[in-house]
Order: structure tokens, then C-alpha cells, then sequence
């Protein structure tokens, strides 16, 4: 169960049948974060049976095998991972993905993709049709990939690495090894925290993730492209 007191927002859920009901005053009275991330409580409690959670993070790939990208908010990783699908990366999602800790794949939920007015000059889009006028809760425009002319995610794709990116002031991208304890660090706080209900499930998928993928640190430099090339390097040498 979660409650909402500020907006008398009720969400309620049975695992052994699979059925839940939310409970709202108005057809709009859902917390601001909603619309991001619709019906994500249910979605986590229902997948829970198969063993995996809702993580925090963005996704990047290439052919199907990929990295997570995770960190707090301001780290880069939404930029990241729309400049990296605007170059023809893949991605299963760039806020929330569903990651199975045994197989270490992650599926799609949600094709939402945000981002503040800075990135989107940074990546030339803030006079794109398809960004809306407004700004969300977060002060970030939210839009969707289909909005942008992209091919739909990949069913999964087979994670091979932990990135942990960062605005760092630097001219050029790097990578460097990150230890798992950083890696769960970056991963579980914000997921759990968003997520109730679950947190001994999430902590422990985060913590599994951390310990089985090798983990790097993203020293973000300020070009797009370069961040996106490391990136694919990345990838194709995991």
C-alpha cells in the first residue's frame, strides 16, 4: 500500500491476485511525479513475483548489450542517455528500467525521456515540435521517444556494465573504476526511497547489480558526441 497525504492519493495492491486500485479526489489528483513514471508502484509490485525491481537508472546499448547509467539528480544521465539514442544508441529507458538481477537484462516501462532547458540547447532540441512549452515539477520539459522520430526500445538488453556519470568540468570524457560500494551508493538510494513498499527487494537487486557488473565512473567532458563515442567504446569492449 502507499499513501500520498498531501493529495489524499491511495494506491493499494494485492499480490495474490494481481489486482490493485488507486484512489484519487480528482481525475488529476496524482502526485506530480506521476505522469513521468504512470502506475510504477503497481508495476514493481506486481513484477516483484519474478524476482526483479524497478532500479533508478538509464540505459544505453548497442545491439542489445548495454550499460546502467546511475546517479542523483544533476549527475548527466538523462543527457546522456537521450544525446546517446539521438546518435543511435539504444536505451530501455532513461529514468526507471525493470532489471532482472539473475540474467542482468533490463526491460522497457515507460518511454518518458526529460530534460532541462540547458540540455536540450546543448543538444540542439529546444526548438523541436515535439518539446512542449511547459515545464514539469522538476522544472525539466517532458516529452517521449516516439516524439522524436526514434525507433522504439529493444524487448531488453544485456547489461555488461554500471556507469556512474558526472558533470565534471573536464574537457574530454573518461572512465575510470568505481568500486561496487560507490556503485550501490549511486544506485539504491534514490529507488528506494521513490518506490515503498519493496525497499528490503530493491536494496537487494541494487546491491546484486553492484556486485555482479563491473562499475566505472563517467567523468562527463561537454561535448555530446564525445560522451556518447566513449560510451560505445565502452560498450563494444565489455
Amino acid at each position: 500500500m502507499h499513501h500520498f497525504p498531501d493529495k489524499s492519493f491511495w494506491q493499494v495492491f494485492d499480490r495474490q491476485t494481481g489486482c490493485g486500485v488507486q484512489i484519487m479526489p480528482t481525475e488529476h489528483g496524482y502526485p506530480d511525479w506521476d505522469p513521468g513514471s504512470p502506475l510504477r508502484n503497481f508495476l514493481q509490485w506486481q513484477l516483484a513475483k519474478d524476482g526483479g525491481a524497478l532500479i533508478h537508472a538509464g540505459s544505453l546499448a548497442v545491439d542489445g548489450r548495454g550499460v546502467l547509467l546511475a546517479g542523483a539528480g544533476g549527475s548527466g544521465k538523462s543527457g546522456t542517455v537521450l544525446s546517446g539514442i539521438l546518435q543511435g544508441l539504444q536505451a530501455v529507458g532513461d529514468d526507471y528500467v525493470f532489471v532482472n538481477p539473475a540474467s542482468l537484462k533490463a526491460y522497457p516501462l515507460f518511454d518518458t525521456l526529460k530534460q532541462d532547458h540547458a540540455g536540450l540547447k546543448r543538444l540542439q532540441l529546444e526548438d523541436h515540435p515535439a518539446i512542449p512549452k511547459q515545464v514539469n515539477w522538476q522544472n525539466k520539459y517532458q516529452f517521449y521517444l516516439s516524439d522524436l522520430g526514434q525507433a522504439g526500445p529493444p524487448d531488453h538488453i544485456q547489461l555488461g556494465a554500471l556507469l556512474l556519470p558526472k558533470v565534471s568540468g573536464a574537457a574530454k570524457t573518461t572512465l575510470t573504476t568505481a568500486t561496487a560500494k560507490e556503485a550501490f551508493l549511486a544506485l539504491a538510494p534514490s529507488g528506494v526511497s521513490q518506490i515503498p513498499g519493496d525497499r528490503p527487494l530493491l536494496y537487494a537487486v541494487a546491491a546484486e547489480v553492484s556486485r555482479r557488473l563491473p562499475c566505472y565512473r563517467l567523468d562527463l567532458g561537454p561535448d555530446p558526441a564525445e560522451i556518447t563515442r566513449a560510451i560505445r567504446q565502452c560498450i563494444a569492449e565489455l
